[in-house]
């Protein structure tokens, strides 16, 4: 909030100025600074940061200083917009709730610090210091500092208003918990059994005090704030009271063992413990006494996880007077403390609950789970004793995952991957599409660089449930048969797998150190040879040398043993300390080490060439590729790094840094021209060999497709992975709409992977260049400058994120600096709220206006956008909340259900069988199913009564509808073309061969939802030719006579309308390809962001199909997708559906588009005409 902002750094300055409090000189100068850079002025913020620094130097501040030092660093990088995805966790995590109530941040198993909007639901940063598992996260109580520890021993203090580094150093041994004292002062760090007190603002950390609490590790501790007291918990199952003061041993607390973690309650009268037998106990300080003692629900995770912030799953309400904590895999327990009494809730959570947390405005409860989200329960107006149904907030999304294994097939035109799950697919880079099967009992901890082995034919596959079996399946047949099963004794557990180049033998090891070779084609053992080992390495490395014809292993901490192939005999043995991986070339055998080393071998003599060290942490360097023309060697040379090593000049080419994460996997294409690594927090990154620069990122969110990002932030995305999609910008995150229009260039990434057809390219460039005039952009406008229209929310961080009203007021502040303003567009759960225009600004012939809009809300969640437009059609970027309304409801949710649908038609010729019973069966389904929970409304208009002044009179009954209520429109008969390609829906009086004399142009059945305030609209077409359609190329091509102008056809049988002049049958195939297809590939790739009413509108077929009816349905084809779909569920359980016995309108889409396609062999493919992405509503519940 830059006007907040200035507000606060003028009156510290006038403050400092008047008090000169010289402790706090130069903060007002790097306030200034930090939001100068916010508003892009590069210079003057320079300028501010330069005199905080002077300030800062004058007066001593050690601790202004490393703010400035930090904030330099941090802004040597440009300023630049980044395309990624939203990650999130994909193994364990903690949370730390910030007393900003607006923010919090999770720490987790994978390294990673995540900073979150819990306003926007998105992560605005990632923290990538440590190297090893979070164990501690809290912010300090003035909301200055996050701090963290980690299993890497480090302890980093963290500026929480910007998220550099401030302060970070090593400890002798872990630190279960590290917090700052209740004044933000001091730093309190738990050591083994030692509390250190350190003031990290020094020039030289700071030691004040240590203090050996106990003689066992101390698991928690907290402060009691009234006495400056610690409480604390011991590994010897003890919690002990201290006064650090006088560091005395006050209280050792009686019945408390186990105890994993623990929490005092604000007002210091509580403390909870959570121990490691799943109870949970709250003593009362002030009466002496336990105020609770109840079993608590930790996953199972949990348990086996030693850290105790993982036990932290309790929280007390900022005003202490509830706890919150699980009692099972699926409800949580909220407890009075005062009353002794508590409340249990059952939730649909979907996943295994792990911790509940109150934010620190005690607004809501956010829930943490094995799942990919955080659920977000609303406390504000909550009342215990009416015990008032919890509502539920908008879920936080992970998208993180976890890519084991990637490998390029023989063409390089695809990547196949393993990835969490397990899950095996394949990434096509000519066309961008991807797709994955799950392999349940997959073991992912085969040590082999093969998913399939040379030739693309050959899956290797171990088994979870078979520890001595590799399997060879070849996936070319049918049946995947079995080629070769490569077996060991019953006793023996597979860890390492290789072949020879022709795949004619493998290779598998053991943990105990049996190795055995395999001949495929006879499918039995050719050796067997059992090798001296030792535990210190669990996996003995199988490396098969194609020049030397020779098998080589490591057998121990120093040792790696040559094997002759055919007979299993060791033949020589190379001494090397702590060998990780092995390559070889012709003539020199490369090995990388535990201890960040390179050694080079003979490969003759096998002497030691050379020693180079990868690193300069002495941190291990592991995998390793090799170019086919032996020239380049990608060596993994730390866990967040890549070295190449130029094999020919003997010296490194480049170091890079690589996955945030680890980096799992590396592969080779087989041109050499380009390498792939694969991330441990979910992407892919492709890098030119020669140079090291980055191609481009593929995102593999959980669940969704991969999305292709090139190095100009271009990107390719399914519209199902666009929710995953986060850009940031100056250190804010925006949705995908923001800049998709601009940024979703499938044609530019496909160009820049450098596989894709021509044709196919130029067709994704026609698509987007029809999108964008669609969309009314001139493409001129189209650019990275951003200098567009601004939009300011007046006390953006005022806005509440629940309400027990029925609307919502704010204040609009609109601006630009070159053109007048145009419109105000707010959206609601993407429904206008000011029309489909928008709020007309032009009159004003202003820069600048201030507007004040009220926003009716639904009861539940209101995702809220606000955006304004100039006069040159540039909109600003979108302002985002959502609000969660909670008003009692005055009356039942209403459902309305119109149904228009003409049979019989004034022309006779022209009846259909199937399509006033469609509206009759919808009508009837509607009001069954829904009829007991909602009041549902049935208007139909059918046969003689399917007039156009009809029709339009139904709008006014759906315009007294609420934003609680639900509109469904189905129509169904003849769609007709027009000469001109318009599309008419064909009123029971219309003269077909002048459909636009009486027929009702899309417009008007669009139209019908224009304005009406219900958010949960949906409308189905079940017609001919109802869906869009590429009307100029069309009427280009049947201009030229290049199509024929058919009027019935053996096609048309058992369809659904037939104009005798205006449908047409495309006879030549280039024609058709050049006239629709890149329209249809628009709307198939693109999302819609036109301007529109916020319905979801499902058309039954494309603009130039028709739309079949048979006896076999019993409707017409759509219709009857549309019933299974819905009320027999259906869309929830088969193709994409999630199986939670919800039907959403996305799911809905799905399933009709596939259903209709597949019943009607592909003649027939229903289309979305309108979508509402991020309004994905329930249409029908379990």
């Amino acid at each position: 909030n830059i006007e907040e902002a200035m507000l606060t750094a003028t009156l510290l300055d006038d403050v400092i100025t008047i008090t000169r409090d010289t402790a706090n000189f130069g903060w007002a100068q790097y306030l200034w600074a930090s939001i100068e850079r916010k508003k892009g002025n590069i210079v003057q913020a320079n300028n501010y940061l330069q005199q905080a620094k002077i300030l800062f130097d004058t007066t001593k501040n050690f601790e202004g200083n490393a703010w400035v030092k930090a904030t330099i660093t941090k802004w040597l990088q440009p300023i630049t917009l980044e395309v990624g995805m939203q990650m999130g966790h994909g193994l364990n995590y903690i949370m730390a709730p910030s007393p900003n109530a607006n923010y919090f941040a999770t720490g987790g198993k994978d390294f990673l610090i995540k900073i979150w909007d819990k306003k926007l639901g998105k992560e605005i940063a990632t923290l990538t210091k440590h190297k090893g598992i979070i164990t501690s996260l809290h912010y300090s109580p003035n909301g200055k500092y996050l701090v963290s520890a980690a299993t890497d021993n480090t302890i980093t203090i963290w500026n929480a208003y910007n998220y550099t580094e401030i302060v970070s150093f090593t400890t002798d041994n872990t630190s279960f918990a590290a917090k700052f004292s209740p004044n933000s002062k001091l730093l309190y760090v738990a050591e083994d059994s030692t509390l250190n007190i350190v003031n990290p603002f020094t020039d030289k950390l700071s030691l004040i005090k240590k203090i050996v609490l106990h003689r066992t590790d101390i698991n928690d501790f907290d402060f009691d704030a009234e006495n400056a007291d610690i409480v604390y918990s011991c590994s010897n199952e003890e919690v002990r009271k201290w006064n650090i003061a006088d560091s005395i041993l006050m209280n050792t607390f009686a019945g408390f063992t186990k105890v994993k973690s623990l929490k005092i309650s604000k007002d210091g009268r509580y403390m909870s413990a959570v121990s490691a037998d799943s109870r949970i106990k709250v003593r009362d300080f002030y009466t002496g006494t336990n105020a609770a003692d109840m079993p608590i629900f930790l996953d199972i995770d949990q348990k086996k996880y030693t850290y105790p912030a993982m036990f932290a799953a309790q929280s007390f309400s900022p005003d202490s007077r509830f706890i919150v904590f699980p009692t099972a895999k699926d409800s949580i327990g909220i407890a009075s403390l005062l009353e002794k009494k508590y409340h249990e809730t059952k939730l649909k959570i979907g996943s295994i609950i792990r911790h509940t947390l109150f934010s620190t405005d005690g607004e809501d409860i956010q829930i943490t789970s094995q799942g990919n989200f955080i659920k977000q329960i609303n406390m504000k107006g909550y009342d215990f004793y009416k015990h008032i149904e919890l509502g539920f907030k908008k879920n936080i999304k992970f998208f993180s995952n976890i890519v084991y294994s990637i490998q390029y097939n023989q063409n390089d035109k695809r990547l196949l991957f393993l990835q969490d799950g397990p899950q095996i697919g394949k990434i096509d880079l000519s066309n961008g599409s991807s797709s994955s099967n799950p392999l349940n009992d997959i073991d992912i901890s085969l040590e082999t660089p093969y998913i399939l082995l040379p030739g693309d034919s050959l899956l290797v596959l171990k088994l979870k449930t078979v520890d001595n079996q590799v399997f060879i399946v070849n996936i070319d047949k049918d049946s995947n048969a079995v080629t070769a099963t490569v077996q060991l004794p019953t006793n023996e557990i597979v860890t390492s797998f290789e072949t020879t180049a022709n795949n004619s033998t493998c290779f598998a090891s053991s943990l105990n150190g049996l190795v055995v070779g395999w001949d495929v084609a006879k499918n039995k053992q050719v050796f067997s040879n059992k090798l001296s080992t030792d535990t210190t390495r669990a996996t003995m490395i199988l490396y098969y040398d194609n020049y030397g014809s020779r098998l080589l292993t490591k057998i121990n901490s120093n040792q790696v043993v040559i094997m002759n192939p055919k007979t299993g005999t060791v033949t020589d043995t190379i001494t090397i300390n702590r060998a990780m991986q092995i390559i070889s070339t012709p003539t020199k055998i490369y090995m990388t080490t535990g201890g960040g080393e390179l050694k080079i071998f003979d490969a003759k003599t096998l002497a030691t060439l050379s020693t180079w060290n990868v690193n300069t942490t002495n941190d291990e360097a592991s995998k390793m590729v090799l170019s086919p023309n032996n020239k380049y060697l990608v060596i993994q040379n730390t866990t967040k790094s890549i070295a190449v090593f130029n094999t020919q000049a003997d010296s490194f080419l480049y170091i890079i840094p690589d996955h945030p994460y680890t980096s799992w996997s590396i592969a080779m294409s087989h041109s050499g021209n380009e390498f792939a690594t694969a991330g441990g927090e979910g992407t892919i990154f492709i890098y030119e060999t020669e140079t090291g620069k980055r191609k481009a990122t593929i995102n593999m969110p959980y669940d969704r497709e991969a999305f292709i990002v090139d190095d100009e932030n271009h990107y390719l995305a399914s519209k199902n992975t666009l929710e995953a999609i986060n850009l940031n910008y100056n250190g804010s995150v925006y949705n995908y709409d923001q800049f998709d229009v601009l940024l979703n260039r499938p044609d530019i990434v496909l160009q820049k992977l450098g596989r894709g057809d021509t044709a196919l390219i130029k067709n994704y460039f026609n698509a987007y260049k029809k999108r964008v005039k669609k969309l009314g952009i001139n493409q001129k406008n189209l650019s990275y400058n951003l200098l567009l229209p601004t939009i300011k929310l007046k006390n953006r961080f005022a806005i509440e994120t629940s309400t027990t009203a029925k609307d919502y007021t704010i204040n609009v502040d609109c601006n630009d600096t070159q053109f007048p303003l145009q419109s105000l567009q707010v959206l609601v759960n993407n429904s206008p709220v000011l029309g489909v225009n928008g709020r007309d600004l032009s009159k004003q012939n202003t820069k600048q206006s201030l507007q004040q809009v009220t926003i009716p809300l639904a009861n539940g969640n209101n995702a809220i956008k606000v955006y304004c437009t100039n006069s040159q059609g540039i909109s600003s970027l979108k302002e985002s909340f959502t609000v969660l309304s909670t008003f009692n409801k005055d009356s039942i949710i209403k459902i309305y259900f119109v149904g228009i649908g003409v049979a019989k038609y004034k022309d006779s010729s022209m009846n259909l069988t199937y399509s006033a019973k469609d509206i009759r069966d919808l009508a009837a389904d509607f009001t069954r199913v829904y009829g007991e929970n909602f009041k549902v409304i049935i208007d139909t208009l059918l046969n003689q009564d399917v007039t156009k002044e009809n029709i339009v009179q139904l709008k006014k009954r759906l315009l007294k509808t609420t934003p609680n209520d639900r509109v469904v429109i189905a129509i169904t008969g003849h769609g007709i073309l027009s000469d001109s390609l318009n599309f008419y829906y064909a009123t029971y009086d219309i003269n077909f061969n002048k459909p636009e004399l009486r027929g009702l142009p899309y417009e008007l059945i669009e139209g019908l939802l224009n304005d009406v305030p219900a958010q949960e609209k949906i409308m189905f077409i079940d017609a001919c030719h109802s869906g869009a359609l590429d009307k100029e190329e069309l009427m280009a091509i049947k201009n030229n006579k290049k199509i024929n102008v058919v009027a019935k056809s053996e096609e048309q049988k058992n369809v659904k309308g037939i104009a005798t002049r205006s449908s047409i049958k495309i006879t030549n195939k280039v024609a058709k390809v050049n006239a629709n297809s890149s329209f249809e590939l628009m709307q198939s790739l693109f999302s819609d962001l036109s301007t529109s009413n916020g319905a979801v509108i499902i058309s039954a077929a494309g603009g130039m199909e028709y739309a079949y009816e048979s006896p076999t349905w019993n409707n017409g084809v759509f219709t009857y997708s549309i019933r299974e779909g819905i009320f027999s569920a259906y869309a929830d359980k088969y193709y994409t559906g999630n199986k939670d016995g919800n039907v959403t309108v996305q799911e809905l889409a799905n399933y009709v588009n596939k259903r209709v396609s597949e019943l009607t062999n592909g003649k027939q493919k229903p289309m979305s005409r309108r979508e509402n992405i991020d309004f994905n509503w329930v249409i029908k519940y379990e």
